[in-house]
């Protein structure tokens, strides 16, 4: 009986230990995958303090944390600030770090944005500071180029953006929208076409048109399925 303990406790050790030591062996390969898909996916300057590999903190699952996040634009909005993060953390399962290249991207099942300040504008001119994914390449119908490769894709069942604040701004139309103490969590099943969330949503929200503020700091509470047609630009409130 003392044999078969002792067995089970070294094997234990060793679980724990491969679990500590684990992240550390794969960070480089995540942090420059995390890297890759920024270049790939983003026309603006993106810089982030430190990425992390945890396999304790969300277990079964990896997590995935970047800290200090920021997203700053190009020309017309030079030098202004989209998105600033102090982290962003993924799940996934342990077993999609160990896939090659060629056996396709990172799934990531759970996404959350914690305590970020995101500006979104409008110009008078009609640019928004938002548009920054980058166009996908066009292939003549004659070249056969090797299939597009991510290093992720999201098959999110739930995701949340903590502890946030908004604000929107439209110079044309003379509207300013801020929105603090935002908290919206969903989940569901995304797809690239038509997904359907249920999601709850709390914040605090000012709104001004022109001179005149309508709201100041009210608060709201809003529980919704919300559907998403990608393909037609459509987002919808279901029952």
């Amino acid at each position: 009986m003392k044999k078969v303990l002792k067995i089970v406790g070294v094997t234990l050790i060793i679980i724990v230990l491969l679990l500590v030591a684990s992240p550390y062996i794969f960070k480089n390969k995540i942090k420059e995958m995390v890297k890759v898909f920024i270049n790939e996916t983003v026309n603006a300057k993106v810089d982030f303090s430190d990425v992390s590999l945890s396999f304790i903190r969300s277990f079964p699952e990896a997590n995935l944390t970047i800290d200090n996040l920021t997203v700053t634009n190009y020309a017309p909005f030079e030098n202004q600030q989209v998105i600033n993060s102090k982290s962003i953390a993924l799940d996934f399962a342990i077993t999609e770090l160990f896939k090659n290249t060629t056996d396709g991207p990172i799934k990531v099942n759970t996404f959350y944005i914690n305590e970020a300040l995101i500006s979104l504008k409008k110009n008078k001119q009609g640019v928004t500071n938002w548009d920054i994914a980058k166009p996908k390449n066009n292939t003549s119908a004659i070249s056969s180029p090797e299939p597009e490769r991510k290093p992720f894709v999201f098959q999110l069942d739930n995701y949340g953006i903590i502890n946030s604040v908004f604000s929107y701004e439209d110079q044309k139309e003379k509207l300013r929208v801020y929105v603090n103490n935002f908290n919206h969590i969903g989940n569901g099943i995304f797809s690239e076409t038509i997904s359907e969330l249920d999601t709850q949503t709390n914040l605090n929200i000012t709104l001004k048109i022109g001179e005149t503020e309508y709201l100041t700091n009210n608060s709201i509470a809003l529980e919704a399925v919300l559907g998403l047609d990608l393909e037609q630009n459509k987002y919808t409130f279901k029952d």
